[in-house]
Parts: C-alpha cells; sequence; structure tokens
C-alpha cells in the first residue's frame, strides 16, 4: 500500500535575535512551525498584550459559538493500558543509550540475520524493550523514499524490499515492523487508515481512499500504537528525507494520535477508544500536534474544533487555551503561506492560567491559526508548532483592527499603549515629519526605542524614546528619513536589570510625503533624560556640519549642578580620535561645552557621557551627534586626550595645555607633563609607539612633594610617532592603573634616543641616589665583563632587594647579588645575565620598619653580546653573609652546588673571619635530612668546609647558617642557600653526630665519614682535633686506653662492638673527657 500522505515537521532550532522569517519545510508529518526570529535588541519572546478598547473582555466566554460545548469526548478504551509501570518501563527502553549504541552497531547482512541478531540481544528483555529495539532499528535504518511518494510509482514495499533497499513508504515501514515482531513471536497488526499529514490542508472534503498504515501491539493484554514512519525522520523543504527519530510515537496514547490518525471504517476498533469517532469528527477535530499533549495544553474554545469564527459583531476571533504556569505560547495567522500582518495577538490571563489568542482577518478567505509553544523561561529555546486551526472569513466586518506586535515583556512589565489603539500601521502623510506614541509603564521600566527600515537596516538617528517628567508618559519619536515603509520597535526592562533590553512593542510605519531635509535625533540614552538634562545647542538635527576654517565644533548642555559630563570623537572607521575632544563645564553660563575637533575632512561620532558626581561607577553614554567636517585646517586642533578616571579624581593638567599633539626635535628631545591631583591618587606612565608597542624606559614619572606637583617625562627611543599615557589609580586600590590622559608625540624631526633612568615613585619617595653607574638606565655589558653592578646611597632605614628576568619575562635564577656594605655604607647590586641577550633588572625597596612587599624603585635594561658559558650566577644569600665578611670558595660563580654521580655527598667551602662559626643543614622538599649534614674546618685550606650527603635523588637545599661567637646572640642565622640537583646515588651515606666542641675547637673528620658503622668490622680512625691534649673512645659502652694527641692528630683502628662508638678529648686542665663526635652502629 503506497503512502499517499504523511507528517510534515520542522527541525528544532534555537530563536535568535535579527534572524528572518523561518524556512517552510514539508517533512514526515503536518508543519512544526517555529517561532519567527525579532528584530530587537534582545532574544525575542512570546507575543502577549493588554486588551485595548476593543479588545474582548472576560465575557467573551458567554459569545462563543456553542458547538464548543457539544463535541464528544475522546476516552481511551483500556484505561489500565498506561499504566505507572508501563510508562516507567517504556521510557526506561527509551532513555537507555546502551540500547541505541548496540543497535547502532549492527550491521546485518539479511533479514534473516536481523532477526538472529534481534533474537540473542532480546534475550532476558522485557517485551516493551524488544519493541524499541525494533523501532529504534527501523528508525535508525530505513529511509522514507520520497521518489516513491512524489511520483506515485511505489517500490517494492515487503520486508524482503525494504531491507534490501533500505528504503520505503508507510507500508513498508508497517510491513517491515509487522514482519520482525512476527519473527520475535510478539502480537503485532498492520492498520489501515488516513492521517493528517503533508497535504492534508489542501484536500476538500473527506478523503476517497486510504493513504497511510501504522501498527498496533499488543503487550502484556493490552494494545499500543505505534508509529514507525512518522518516528523516523521528516522530509525538508527541498523534499529530501532527513533522518530524525521522534520516539513520541513509539506506544503513543490512542486519545491523542486520534488527532492525526485515523484507521478506516473495517478498522476502526485500533482507534483504542471507548467510543470510536466518526470520519466527519475526525475531519472537524484540530490538529494537535505531540508538543501539545506534551505541554499539558488544553483548547477551551474552540473545543476539539478545528475552525474558528469571528465573534459576533467584532473583527476578530478568539482562541482559548489554558496551560501550565510554566508554558509559553506563540501564535500567527497565515493566509496563502504568509503571515497576516497585525493580525494576531495573545493575552495570558495569570490568574486564570489562560491564553486568550486573537486573531484579525485583513481579507476574505481561509486562513490558517498556528499556536506554538514551549516550556519554561529560557530565552534561548526555541517554540514549536502545537495545534493548527482554520479561519475561514466569508465577510469582512465593517470596522477592521490590527494589532501591534506584542512580546511578552509588554504585559510582564505592566507596560499600556496610549496611543495610537487598535492598528498596528501608523501613516505619515502631508509633510507630517515623525510618528509618535505613548506609552504608559511603571516607574521601574524603562524604554529603548529603534527604527528600521524595509530592508532591515536602523536608522541610527530615526528614534528617540524619552520619558516625559510633566506628563508621566513615554514618549516614542520616530522619523523616517525617506519614503516607504518601516518598523518602530520598543524594548524595554526593569531598571534594576543590568541585562539587554527585550522586545515588548512594534508598529509599522507608512511614509510618505517626507519633507526635506528630513528630521533626525541625536541619539539619546535613558540616562539624559534621567540625569534632567537639556540640550540648548545644535537643535532639530543629529548632524553638526563644520565649514571651511572651523577648528572646532560645539555641542553645549545645561545640567543640574550634581551632574557632569565627558566626551570622545570617533571617526567613520571606528577609530577614537586622539586628543579630538574637550568638555568642561563653564560656570559663567552655567552650561556644559562639549568641544570636538576632527582631525580629518568626514564623518565623526561624537559622543557625550554623563553621571552625577555623587555616583562612584562609570560615566554612562549620554547623548551622540554625527559632525561632517569639511576642508579641516592644518595641523589640526588637538585636546590632551582624557579618560574618565581624569574627571573623577579630579587631576588637572598644569602643562602644556590646549596641546594633544607635541613635537620633539634634537635640541628637546623629551616631553615634560605636569599635573596636580589629590593625595590620595597615584599615578604611573606609558609610552607607547604607533603599533601600541610599549617603549622601554620611554618615561620617567614621579611626585614632587615640594611642588605638589607631578612630573612625568617621556623619551622617544627613535624617529615616528608616539602615545605618551598617564594612568592613575587610588593608592588604596590594590588593583591595575588605568589610563586618564594621553599626548600624541610627534617625534618624526627625532635622529637620536635619550637614555633616562628608569625611576618609580619610590624612588624618589624614599630618596635613593644612584652612585654608580652614571647615566641612563640602558647598559651594555663590557666584553670583559659577567655581571652588571650598580651603587646605590639610601637611608638607613631604606633595605633594597633585586631581580633579573629576560626578554621573555622570565626569572633568571641566581642572576642578582643585592647587599649592604657596612664599610662604604652603600649597597651594592649585581645582575648576571646567563646567555646573550637583552634583560630587565629590578631594584626594589622597602622601609625596615614596613612588614609588607618590597616595591620596584629603579629598573635597567641590559644588554649582553658575550656571555662565556657556563655563565656566572649567585646563589642566594642573606645580608647576614656580608655582614659577617664570608667568601664562598666552592662552588665559583654559580648558584647551584656540584653533584658528582660517584661521590655521597656534595662539598661547599667558605672562608670566614676567626670569630665566625658555621653550620650546615640539607632539606628535601622542605623536610630536613638527619644527619645529611657536616660541617668542619680545614686548616689546609683555612675554610670551612660543609658537606651534604642527600638520601634520594631529586632537588634539594643546601642551607647554611653562621653565628659570630663574640656576639650576645647565640642563635645561628641563615647566611646562603645552595640548591643541589641530585641526579644519580650510588652510595648512601649518614654523616655521624658532632657535638659544640667539634665545632668549637674548629676540628675535623678525615675519616670515616660515614656515621654509620657495621659491627665487627675493622675501621681507621683519623681526627684532626686542635688544642686536645689527650684522646679515646668508647666501644661497646666502655672507654678504651687513652692517648696522646700529636700534632693535634688522633688515630686508631677498631674493631667495632654491637654499641654506639664515639669520640672524646680533654682540653687544657679539664680532668674530663669532652665527646666531640658520635658514630652508630649496625
Amino acid at each position: 500500500m503506497g503512502c499517499r500522505i504523511c507528517r510534515d515537521e520542522k527541525p528544532i532550532d534555537i530563536i535568535k535575535p535579527y534572524d528572518k522569517e523561518p524556512r517552510s519545510a514539508h517533512i514526515i508529518p503536518e508543519p512544526d512551525y517555529k517561532a519567527p526570529s525579532d528584530h530587537s535588541h534582545s532574544k525575542p519572546e512570546p507575543q502577549i498584550h493588554q486588551p485595548t478598547k476593543d479588545t474582548p473582555d472576560d465575557n467573551t466566554k458567554e459569545k462563543l459559538p456553542s458547538s464548543a460545548e457539544k463535541f464528544i469526548d475522546i476516552v481511551p478504551a483500556d484505561l489500565d493500558a498506561f499504566n505507572q509501570i508501563f510508562i516507567q518501563q517504556r521510557q526506561e527502553a527509551v532513555n537507555r543509550t546502551s540500547y541505541r549504541s548496540a543497535i547502532e552497531r549492527w550491521n546485518p547482512t539479511s533479514l534473516s540475520h536481523l532477526i538472529d541478531i534481534l533474537k540473542t540481544f532480546s534475550e532476558g528483555k522485557s517485551i516493551i524493550d524488544r519493541h524499541w529495539f525494533i523501532f529504534y532499528w527501523i528508525a535508525s535504518n530505513i529511509q522514507y523514499d520520497t521518489v516513491s511518494y512524489f511520483t506515485k510509482n511505489y517500490q517494492d514495499q515487503t520486508p524482503e524490499g525494504v531491507f534490501r533497499t533500505r528504503k520505503g513508504v508507510c507500508a513498508g515501514y508497517a510491513n517491515m515492523y509487522k514482519y520482525l515482531c512476527d519473527h520475535l513471536k510478539m502480537p503485532c497488526e498492520v492498520v489501515s487508515g488516513y492521517s493528517k499529514g503533508y497535504g492534508f490542508d489542501d484536500q476538500e472534503g473527506a478523503p476517497s481512499e486510504v493513504n497511510h498504515a501504522w501498527n498496533v501491539v499488543e503487550i502484556y493484554n493490552h494494545w499500543y500504537l505505534v508509529e514507525s514512519t512518522w518516528g523516523a525522520g521528516y522530509l525538508n523543504d527541498k523534499k529530501e528525507f532527513v533522518q530524525r527519530l521522534e520516539a513520541y510515537y513509539f506506544l503513543a496514547r490512542p486519545n491523542e494520535m486520534i488527532y492525526h490518525h485515523l484507521p478506516r471504517k473495517e478498522e476502526e476498533r485500533w482507534q483504542l477508544l471507548e467510543k470510536p469517532i466518526s470520519m466527519a469528527q475526525y475531519l472537524s477535530m484540530p490538529k494537535l500536534r505531540p508538543l501539545y499533549f506534551q505541554l499539558n495544553m488544553e483548547l477551551i474554545s474552540p473545543c476539539n474544533l478545528a475552525h474558528v469564527d469571528l465573534l459576533a459583531e467584532r473583527s476578530y476571533a478568539v482562541v482559548l487555551i489554558k496551560t501550565p504556569a510554566d508554558v509559553h505560547l506563540l501564535a500567527h495567522l497565515e493566509m496563502n503561506g504568509k503571515k497576516v500582518e497585525g493580525g494576531y495577538q495573545i493575552i495570558f490571563d495569570r490568574l486564570k492560567q489562560m491564553h486568550r489568542c486573537y486573531f484579525a482577518p485583513a481579507n476574505v478567505g481561509k486562513h490558517k491559526i498556528v499556536v506554538l509553544g514551549k516550556r519554561g523561561d529560557d530565552k534561548n529555546e526555541s517554540y514549536h508548532s502545537a495545534m493548527d486551526l482554520i479561519l475561514d472569513v466569508k465577510q469582512m466586518p465593517a470596522k477592521c483592527v490590527s494589532f501591534p506586535k506584542i512580546w511578552e515583556t509588554f504585559t510582564d512589565l505592566g507596560l499600556e499603549i496610549m496611543s495610537p489603539q487598535d492598528t498596528h500601521l501608523i501613516k505619515l502623510v502631508n509633510g507630517v515629519a515623525f510618528a509618535q506614541i505613548l506609552i504608559k509603564a511603571p516607574e521601574n521600566v524603562k524604554l529603548l526605542g529603534k527604527l528600521t527600515d524595509e530592508t532591515g537596516k536602523v536608522l541610527n538617528s530615526g528614534a528617540q524614546v524619552y520619558f516625559s517628567r510633566e506628563e508621566k508618559i513615554w514618549k516614542c519619536n520616530f522619523a523616517p528619513d525617506r519614503s516607504g515603509l518601516f518598523e518602530a520597535a520598543i524594548m524595554a526592562k526593569e531598571k534594576n536589570d543590568t541585562g539587554s533590553y527585550w522586545s515588548a512593542v512594534s508598529f509599522k510605519i507608512d511614509a510618505k510625503q517626507i519633507p526635506s531635509p528630513n528630521m533626525s535625533y541625536p541619539r539619546t540614552w535613558k540616562l539624559f533624560h534621567n540625569l534632567g538634562m537639556k540640550l540648548v545647542s545644535p537643535m532639530g538635527t543629529h548632524l553638526i556640519n563644520m565649514n571651511s576654517g572651523e577648528k572646532f565644533t560645539q555641542i553645549v548642555i545645561r545640567t543640574p549642578s550634581d551632574v557632569k559630563l565627558m566626551g570622545e570623537l570617533v571617526d567613520s572607521d571606528g577609530q577614537s580620535v586622539t586628543c579630538g575632544n574637550r568638555v568642561y563645564y563653564d560656570r559663567q553660563k552655567d552650561y556644559w561645552r562639549c568641544r570636538f575637533a576632527p582631525n580629518k575632512s568626514g564623518i565623526f561620532s561624537a559622543s557625550i557621557f554623563a553621571k552625577k558626581t555623587s555616583d562612584p561607577g562609570n560615566f554612562q553614554s549620554a547623548i551622540l551627534f554625527k559632525i561632517c567636517a569639511n576642508q579641516i585646517p592644518l595641523p589640526p586642533f588637538s585636546f590632551p586626550k582624557t579618560w574618565q578616571l581624569y574627571y573623577d579624581f579630579n587631576l588637572k593638567i598644569l602643562s602644556p595645555v590646549s596641546r594633544g599633539i607635541i613635537v620633539v626635535t634634537d635640541d628637546k628631545p623629551t616631553v615634560e607633563v605636569r599635573l596636580q591631583g589629590p593625595a590620595d591618587v597615584a599615578l604611573v606612565g606609558r609610552l607607547e609607539n604607533d603599533r601600541k608597542e610599549v617603549i622601554l624606559r620611554g618615561h620617567t614619572i614621579h611626585y614632587d612633594s615640594e611642588s605638589d606637583v607631578w612630573c612625568c617625562t617621556f623619551v622617544p627611543n627613535r624617529s615616528g610617532t608616539f602615545q605618551g599615557f598617564i594612568c592613575a589609580k587610588k593608592k588604596s586600590d590594590s588593583g591595575n592603573f588605568f589610563a586618564a590622559a594621553s599626548y600624541i608625540i610627534d617625534a618624526r624631526q627625532l635622529s637620536s634616543a635619550g637614555n633616562p633612568l628608569d625611576t618609580k615613585q619610590i624612588f624618589y619617595d624614599f630618596k635613593l641616589e644612584v652612585i654608580y653607574p652614571e647615566g641612563g638606565s640602558k647598559i651594555v655589558l663590557p666584553d670583559n665583563r659577567s655581571f652588571v653592578e650598580v651603587r646605590l646611597k639610601t637611608p638607613s632605614d631604606v633595605v633594597l632587594m633585586g631581580s633579573l628576568t629576560n626578554d621573555q619575562n622570565q626569572k633568571i635564577s641566581g642572576g642578582h647579588e643585592v647587599y649592604y656594605d657596612r664599610r662604604h655604607d652603600i649597597w651594592c647590586c649585581r645582575f648576571a645575565p646567563n646567555k646573550n641577550g637583552l634583560f630587565h633588572a629590578t631594584i626594589l625597596a622597602k622601609k625596615t620598619s614596613d612588614d609588607s612587599l618590597f616595591y620596584e624603585a629603579l629598573a635597567y635594561h641590559i644588554e649582553a653580546n658575550h656571555i662565556a658559558a657556563p655563565a656566572l650566577s649567585f646563589p642566594q644569600t642573606w645580608q647576614v653573609f656580608y655582614d659577617f665578611d664570608l667568601k664562598i670558595k666552592s662552588p665559583r660563580s654559580r648558584a647551584t652546588a656540584i653533584w658528582c654521580d660517584d661521590s655521597p655527598y656534595s662539598e661547599v667551602l667558605i672562608r670566614a673571619p676567626d670569630d665566625v662559626r658555621m653550620s650546615c643543614s640539607i632539606q628535601y622538599k622542605h623536610q630536613k635530612v638527619e644527619n645529611g649534614a657536616l660541617v668542619q674546618y680545614d686548616y689546609e685550606r683555612n675554610v670551612w668546609q660543609l658537606l651534604f650527603a642527600p638520601e634520594r635523588t631529586g632537588e634539594h637545599e643546601l642551607m647554611i647558617y653562621a653565628r659570630n661567637i663574640n656576639s650576645d646572640d647565640k642563635k645561628s642565622k641563615s647566611v646562603a642557600m645552595f640548591p643541589l640537583h641530585v641526579t644519580h646515588l650510588q652510595q648512601r651515606i649518614k654523616f655521624p653526630t658532632i657535638y659544640p666542641e667539634f665545632l668549637t675547637y674548629k676540628c675535623r673528620i678525615y675519616s670515616p665519614l660515614n656515621g654509620q658503622l657495621t659491627r665487627g668490622s675493622v675501621v681507621d680512625f683519623h681526627c684532626y682535633l686542635p688544642e686536645a691534649v689527650l684522646a679515646t673512645m668508647t666501644n661497646n659502652s666502655r672507654m678504651l686506653r687513652e692517648e696522646n694527641v700529636v700534632n693535634c692528630n688522633f688515630q686508631r683502628t677498631l674493631t667495632v662492638g654491637s654499641d654506639e662508638v664515639t669520640i672524646c678529648a680533654k682540653y687544657g686542665r679539664n680532668p674530663h673527657y669532652t665527646v666531640l663526635i658520635k658514630y652508630i652502629v649496625e
């Protein structure tokens, strides 16, 4: 049986603003319209409106056609079929992704192979699951045969033919479903009948023959409907089949399917209704789509009727629909496939949860009413078709009305149209230059307007929307620039809403005989009217023409005393004109002068921003004019460019004034800008070239406390054009600086670059002084030097630290050494590049009494061209290192300790004065390694030998401490730290424990250095014990014989017992032995 009529449904798309009308599409079920896109600034919403004079009131129901109350109820014959267990099992089967992924992997080569796969996969599964397997396989693998359908030349629709071609029409789908059910021994029948699908709207009267086929199946003694054709996909507007699963048609409810599927008379039992309906009733019922039932919609009037009539003595029809609170509707009226302009609107009665849908035809004829819906408040969610009705107008009423296009925002925000009423079209004739729409709105609502022509182009100067405080009404003026058709859109939102405006209402404007020149409005924002601003000049236009020779133009605005303004000039390319505006308050005239100086001939946008003086927030847009500049004199007039912060922080430029562009030459290669500002504001500078690249050493800025003036000097580094920025922030603000003012610097006559000292404010605040080197901040490292040394003099309460980074802003480990030379009363800052290239050396400072961070005071820029490998690097040192006059002898000229794979320890040698004692430790991941470090004195080399024995590979820290034995402070202090990278460890040792007297007498262990001895082993002990008279050892907890110490050497060979071994010595007249060293026995 060929499929004569199949459903037509549109794919789901998200509605977005500015999109054009959706394209119509023919797909297997009937068309599922989605909401058309909107022209507003924001996402569209449903069309909803409050009643006007000619809008029905609550008595509308009394005037509805009486037939609405008489239609038969649709009741399923088997009320137990859709019980909770069935519903749950059905939904679980549909939702189970493992079923879908498994079925999608099937690759049957024949029908019998497919049956075998189905049988195997169905083992242990429920009957509902088995039916889903069949439904999903068919929907995923059988394409709708569009060629057969449109040519009426139907191919083989047997299961074998459909499987072979993987194509079919409705009969092929139904036959395939039954065939597979039969082989799984599940009862199934093919139903022949009629459907309201593609082409249904075009037919007149009842169909002469059946035109569709589907299935009924028996599950647990209940019968259910299955529509695999409509579940497989749809035809698009190119009459191409698009495969898309629609699970709604899997085991569908009979009381819903009856609206679009009617079995033939001989099979009316398969309606599965308590009382079957007739063909006449079927044809008179509305087209209710799956979404209608999914949204729990209820058509109140007309009740179960597809046809709607105009209300008596009214020019429109009404459709009443009840929905849950979270359901939103959209509707439109069509005739001959085109929407009727102004022919529809919706009012939502929140109290009754009732949608009143009004439809006003413009001509006689058959109209189509389309109702769309969605659930939830997500603005990005699409509306989809839920229901179609028919409005057949035989005679037009005497008085016709039309509705402006209304969105849900209109009703939600309580808006009301005062003028014009009962129309969507405003006509401008006989020289009338603009249309006015009056809107009432609550105090917490604000509006915005937009005028577009018939091509969708926005007329930037065509709308003016403002609130008249005297009349307490919103005046929305729209001025077309020529004859033609325009759309006047009004958007709205609550004042406390920080988001976008939402479409509220729109009218059409038919403009004829528009006067020339046409009226235009400068663009104004709500702020302009909220702040009580008044435009003094120019009036009646948005365009200012500058005549030949004029240097700048002026806009005059009067404001309340608590309002301040700022401006910006932008050229036709959207580029802000640097130094192109100056906005200031004329106290004598009591108004603001907003001056704009174009830098060339052309069209410019002059923007004026405003805010209350008490408002801590940003300036906001208030009004905008266009400027047409002709024959601008050269060089053009310019203003220093100022930003919002300039006014917010009450800054004042002292010099240069009235010049935004400054020329520098070889005779005067720098630009000095002097400013005043409040005490709580800090300034910084920045110099950029014409490629927006920041120029290193391109500026200095500091505060001169004696004259209470900020001095900013800009130094271009080559010939060209530059921009010098002055940035500001509150001193209490921990965030970034932001631009406050800027100058254009013309350095095209400059042949050589300057080299200023790169200083920061702290440099001047702390009264720092550079002793060496002389000159600027750029230093080229000589061939014979591996580091740069900077010497500074500071007050006694200032401390310094340093940092070295490369040209990629990567910190150079071991790249700096900063210390205070007490002997010469200066700070020495050394910086060692690790390779050839450019480096940035920073010197930071703070007060000794200040517990906070260091602040950048001075920077140098180092160019290194002859760095030898390995490069010099500095270990991390503390000031005490230099106070104690320590010297590192090994490792020399490097920041890291040396590790040899064949040695169990690393060595550091330090020379120290006689009154300094050293100690050390080794750490791994900030945890001290027990007995991992040994310090002793090497008399041959006259240095302290510090040994470090790691327990594992990896990164370690070698900490070195020192103390002065003559100081009252007996605590050792950190003096240096070496990183140690252990790559391979052949032998692990722990040093013996040494006691304080070992360091006091500057002793040394020659052997053994391993502090862990093996019981029974024979060990040679050799120590250097200065000033000792006698020495002995303990072994197995007993004292061995004592021996004289000859030339400070003590040597003995010992068989190790089971207990710890100690070495003791007698000093001077002390009769007791002093323990110096202890070994443990394993």
